[in-house]
């Protein structure tokens, strides 16, 4: 039976070494260190091949294993491999995959979803063993580190350990890094606008009917998103985001061919003023003449107010948009696509102390 690992020459070299240091196994195998190969020649496991894959999408397709181990999958942009190899073991009885991992920064990777089903049950054939600081944990108690560190003082340095541990209690880029890498914990390694229990905190149901013809003053979020349908497959691949799930949920909507279609765009936000009382709509006036034109052409009328990308402008929207988010004034109703956006807003400060964000 074929078993896989990804991860190139190092689990490779691990296993060739385990082999080599057997006589009985080296003598049944046959190793081709240029392709990262070993097969089993007779006895039993004849046939049985072990191949190092790397991340590349395409080896993984038309696998049949009956073990593949997954090594630091969170590093990984896509999820094309792992659900080619999660396909390919139904095609073996009793096959099993493991992933070895340090957690991912955000929710929506691969590896949170499969750790947040495991944990959850809603996967019963999945088995999850984390070892990972609570959110609210000391960062800086050896007690956390030894907890969430069965290694420690073993395979890893325990002074290598404190020393980054003193490391990130100087520098905060450094603690985000410290976090995840060394604390598992989910959390990116950028200064984030958006708290996400400040944004989970302001999830509760929104009802678009009810606010047909009235200006929206008590902090409801509606969204509306557009994407070409040409690109939706390279962009879900490049972002790591599950943009088909989010257009069949209506979470997305798509417009035909490669390029946004501004006029169905324009055709769109008609739609939407006459259902909603709109009181200003922003946009940047960066390339903005192309759908201005489009709304002059089809007589539609929007109050439309410049919004320019810059701290001065910026930064009084992003003050107020965090006191609502810290004081549960929002109401988003738990939108996906919305969510994950918010988990992408990184704060910038310039000199002065403005914040800004992209």
């Amino acid at each position: 039976m074929p078993l896989r690992s990804t991860g190139g020459r190092r689990p490779f070299c691990e296993v060739r070494a385990i082999l080599e240091a057997v006589p009985e196994f080296d003598a049944r195998v046959n190793c081709i260190k240029h392709f990262k190969q070993i097969e089993v020649l007779d006895g039993a496991g004849a046939g049985s091949r072990f191949e190092a894959l790397s991340h590349d999408a395409r080896r993984g397709h038309g696998l049949a294993p009956s073990l593949w181990i997954y090594d630091e999958l969170a590093q990984v942009q896509t999820r094309e491999l792992l659900d080619a190899l999660q396909h390919g073991m139904g095609k073996q009885p009793h096959s099993l995959g493991i992933v070895i991992s340090t957690q991912a920064p955000d929710d929506q990777h691969a590896l949170s979803e499969l750790i947040d089903d495991g944990l959850a049950g809603l996967d019963l054939a999945l088995y999850v063993q984390l070892h990972a600081a609570p959110p609210d944990a000391d960062p800086m108690d050896p007690r956390v580190w030894r907890a969430c560190n069965p290694a420690l003082g073993k395979f890893l340095s325990a002074k290598d350990f404190a020393e980054q541990a003193r490391r990130a209690a100087r520098i905060p880029a450094a603690m985000s890094a410290f976090r995840n890498l060394r604390l598992d914990q989910r959390v990116h390694s950028e200064d984030h606008l958006i708290g996400k229990d400040d944004w989970l905190a302001c999830g509760g149901e929104v009802d678009p009917d009810a606010l047909r013809g009235q200006p929206v003053e008590r902090g409801e979020v509606l969204c509306w998103a557009w994407m070409p349908d040409g690109r939706l497959a390279e962009l879900q691949h490049s972002d790591r985001t599950p943009y088909r799930v989010w257009r069949d949920q209506g979470y997305l909507e798509t417009t035909h061919g490669r390029a946004i279609d501004k006029l169905a765009v324009a055709l769109r936000l008609a739609e939407i003023s006459s259902r909603y009382n709109l009181q200003s709509v922003g946009f940047d006036e960066w390339r903005f003449a192309d759908l201005q034109k489009i709304l002059v052409d089809e007589d539609i009328r929007l109050p439309l107010q410049a919004m320019r990308q810059g701290f001065k402008t910026m930064g009084p929207c992003v003050d107020a948009l965090e006191s609502a988010l810290v004081d549960h004034k929002l109401n988003h109703g738990n939108n996906p696509l919305m969510t994950w956006c918010a988990s992408n807003v990184v704060a910038v400060t310039d000199p002065a102390g403005a914040i800004g964000s992209y």
